[in-house]
Formats: structure tokens, sequence, C-alpha cells
């Protein structure tokens, strides 16, 4: 069966929160890659940041999920992000996709639905670690919303909410989804 689920969506939109409070609640979960790669290249002075080479960026992304992808247990597993959304930047921006964007495309494959947060402009407040703008998380939002279902993902939009009936909703359609069996390519 299919057990890893990606909650996704625009930047600043409540991911982690949901993502803090899922754990909260005994499933695993991984932190968003980009963040990561962010945090990574910062103490290393390294320049794969998005504002200063957003396609190394993208592709340091992709890779650590990747890595994120593989260790995954065979519980229900959420991901703050996922190679989708790097993906999903590439194709957008016309970006020449990584080397391992083939595999990821035919290979790794999440769960239905992929769990989508909008926009939120009362959550969305300036972050040091990434420095991008109102415009941006809408693009970003848009993207996602256009290219999932391309990469043949079902979306569930989360409602804005409180977390915990944020987390209340995914668990109830992680429930529906593990109901269904359905199975693994």
């Amino acid at each position: 069966m299919y057990h890893r689920f990606v909650v996704t969506g625009s930047s600043r939109g409540g991911k982690t929160a949901l993502l803090g409070e899922l754990a909260r609640r005994g499933y695993a979960t991984f932190q968003d890659p980009g963040r990561r790669v962010i945090r990574e290249q910062q103490m290393a002075g390294g320049t794969a940041l998005p504002w200063l080479d957003a396609a190394a960026f993208a592709e340091q992304t992709m890779k650590l999920a990747r890595a994120d992808y593989e260790a995954a247990p065979s519980d229900p597993t959420f991901y703050d992000r996922s190679c989708l959304d790097p993906l999903i930047w590439h194709e957008r921006t016309g970006t020449p996709l990584p080397d391992c964007a083939g595999e990821i495309v035919g290979r790794l494959r999440y769960a239905d639905p992929v769990f989508l947060v909008p926009p939120w402009p009362e959550l969305f407040t300036s972050d040091p670690a990434r420095p991008d703008a109102w415009d941006d998380a809408i693009t970003e939002y848009e993207a996602l919303l256009a290219h999932l279902p391309r990469h043949g993902y079902r979306i569930c939009v989360l409602p804005q909410d409180s977390v915990a009936a944020r987390a209340d909703l995914v668990e109830a359609k992680v429930k529906d989804a593990m109901e269904m069996g359905t199975e693994v390519a």
C-alpha cells in the first residue's frame, strides 16, 4: 500500500505546524527538505540557495527529498514537501531537469491524496530563512494545483482552519486511502 503522504502548497501556509501536530499524534514525519538545504548552505557558505542559484537549490532539494522517501517506515508517513515540489518548480520555470528527475517521475510514487495548503495571508510573516514574497507564494500554490494532477495525483486542498482541525481532516483522508488498499506500483 502507498503510505507516503505529502503536505505541500504555499510558503507559510501552515504546513510545518500541521506536520508538528501529526508527529505529536504519533506519525512519522519528514521536515521540509528545502529548509534543510537552506540551513546547510548557509552554514557552509554555499550558493545553492533559492535566491542565489535556484536550479542548484532545486536539485539539492530533490536529492534530499528522494533520500527522505527511501527512509520512510512502512506505516503512514508525512512529508513537509517532497520530490514533487522541485520537479514542479523546474516544469514551471522551464529550467532543465536534473538527471535524478527521471527516477522521481518514474519510480517514486506518493499516496493519494496530496494535501495542499493554500496561501494564507494571516500566516504569511517575515521569515529570514526564506525571503520570498506574497506573489511568489501564490505562484507556487497555483503551479502545484495545476501540475500535481498532470503527474497523476489527486489533491485535497486543506481549509484555512485550526491545526487540530486540519490534522483531523488529514487523518480521515488517510484512513479512507488506506482502507481502499491501493497497491504500490
